[in-house]
């Protein structure tokens, strides 16, 4: 029997790789953010609740944008060799890490009104 006859499917360890690294780097980018972030807002938002909405909502928006590219770059093309796994988790990664980047772009746009807007509520 020829050795290179039998290769096994590597596409599930693409797609589990791909998940755990997705939620890694969100994690990871949270964690980076959580602590200046609230202080940040409980100096802006006179209610401790309001900090915690706002690090709520960027934490649901970052692990849905993480969610979503790894679920949609799962695709059924039969992988067989170890580094076309390499490959095929860098590219899905890449695409996490752009749309990472326009999310967290909106998201310190919107802080930035919000300290505007609340450091002239505040005369200060």
């Amino acid at each position: 029997m020829d050795p290179g006859m039998f290769r096994p499917d590597l596409t599930p360890l693409v797609g589990g790789a791909n998940t755990l690294l997705s939620l890694g780097i969100v994690l990871f980018v949270f964690l980076l953010l959580r602590g200046d972030l609230r202080r940040l807002l409980c100096q802006v938002i006179e209610y401790p609740e309001g900090a915690s909405f706002y690090l709520r909502s960027l934490a649901l928006v970052l692990l849905a944008t993480g969610l979503s590219k790894a679920i949609l770059y799962f695709d059924a093309k039969s992988i067989a060799e170890p580094m076309e796994v390499v490959w095929a988790v860098t590219a899905r990664i890449s695409g996490l890490l752009d749309t990472l980047l326009i999310v967290l772009l909106v998201f310190v746009g919107m802080i930035t009104v919000l300290v505007a807007v609340g450091g002239t509520r505040h005369g200060k």
